[in-house]
């Protein structure tokens, strides 16, 4: 479930790769898109946390949301590595 919600972000900056300047009103609609993608990302995070949580003991639990949030750590690290910023 995570890993679809970034993709749709980079499809979205991915059109502005060849550089060209973006006007306010797409910037705007830009940002508003990114916004939501990140109230997605969050949503399913809260669901998988809750379904962890009853499927695992709390340590195991604890543990697997941890190697979640290393894995997603480094996936935002590589995405924004790669990305230029919009002109």
């Amino acid at each position: 479930m995570y890993f679809v919600l970034p993709g749709s972000v980079v499809r979205l900056l991915m059109r502005h790769l060849d550089g060209l300047p973006v006007s306010d009103p797409y910037a705007k609609q830009i940002a508003k898109d990114i916004m939501v993608a990140d109230d997605m990302e969050a949503k399913a995070r809260h669901t998988l946390y809750s379904r962890v949580m009853r499927a695992l003991p709390a340590v195991k639990a604890v543990r697997y949301l941890q190697l979640e949030n290393k894995i997603r750590a480094v996936q935002a690290y590589d995405m924004a590595e790669s990305l230029p910023l919009i002109k």
